[in-house]
């Protein structure tokens, strides 16, 4: 007798299930910043610094969170930051929220971006020779434009891979049940790959802002176009955390739920790998459970 490892029909069921989901997640929102969000995220990074030891920063911080301190105060901040969401869609620029199917195709990113992120190359191919017009910030501002721009490039690709991967491993899971075939080999492909998914979404989530070079106030500038201004020198060696605390303020939850679900196709593929009986086949020569050569009777076919 010989057996053969199959997967079970509800774990094929449950593993089509969060596979498919994978894919659905795509429609939640992974871009969705508003002006309430935005003050509560650099709220707590004024907190954390306002009793710093630099006099200079911990008066700024404190300054900026005295403004935003009563419910009037920080009602006005939060307008004036969905005002500056308003504007940038309204000039075309960008346009919130963006749902990760849109975030693949870049219906967020508006005619007047794309037009000026190609400005900022060809002057970047030309050695930023409007730079001795503009000045150094001029250039910094360019250089950290088109780092967000190669970066979102990055993800954007990355990201459509593996929204659509979890489709070819849905059909062939399907297929791997109805044809019995070993549940070693589709468990081991589901695994690698949700672990690759998880790990490719979770870094889009938590870490997009160090993927990102900035020089300068060039972090500052682009936190000022979504309505704080922390453009003092005090802020000019915070341009990593200027970003990440922007970022907080801008991501959605799709792209931790999409983590999340991946993770899951992680555990279901080691658990239909780790549980589940064998099936049994039968040999060629007598029926199952019957030694070739022996007979209910007795041995040799005698009976008793």
């Amino acid at each position: 007798m010989e057996q053969k490892k199959t997967m079970k029909l509800w774990q094929m069921i449950v593993l089509a299930v969060l596979l498919a989901a994978v894919t659905i997640s795509m429609f939640f929102p992974v871009l969705n910043p508003t002006g309430e969000k935005i003050v509560s995220s650099f709220e707590g990074f004024f907190q954390k610094y306002e009793d710093d030891e630099d006099k200079d920063l911990s008066e700024k911080c404190k300054s900026m969170l005295k403004t935003i301190e009563d419910d009037d105060g920080r009602k006005d901040t939060e307008d004036d930051c969905d005002n500056c969401l308003d504007a940038l869609d309204k000039n075309d620029y960008l346009v919130f929220p963006a749902s990760g199917l849109e975030f693949l195709n870049k219906n967020f990113v508006l005619d007047n971006s794309l037009d000026a992120v190609d400005n900022y190359k060809d002057d970047e191919a030309d050695d930023f020779k409007k730079a001795e017009k503009e000045g150094e910030e001029y250039v910094n501002y360019n250089k950290a434009i088109i780092s967000i721009y190669d970066t979102y490039t990055t993800f954007r690709v990355v990201a459509g891979i593996m929204y659509f991967v979890p489709l070819i491993l849905l059909i062939l899971t399907i297929f791997a049940f109805c044809f019995k075939w070993n549940k070693y080999m589709m468990g081991i492909i589901n695994a690698i790959a949700a672990a690759i998914g998880t790990g490719v979404f979770a870094v889009i989530h938590f870490m997009t802002p160090s993927f990102i070079s900035t020089e300068g106030k060039a972090a500052a500038n682009i936190v000022d176009k979504f309505g704080v201004n922390v453009s003092s020198d005090v802020f000019d060696d915070f341009s990593s955390e200027l970003l990440s605390t922007l970022w907080k303020a801008m991501r959605g939850n799709g792209f931790i739920i999409t983590a999340i679900i991946f993770l899951l196709v992680l555990v279901m593929a080691i658990v239909a790998m780790a549980t589940g009986g064998s099936e049994v086949e039968a040999n060629e020569g007598g029926p199952i459970g019957v030694i070739p050569g022996e007979f209910p009777g007795g041995q040799g076919g005698q009976g008793g």
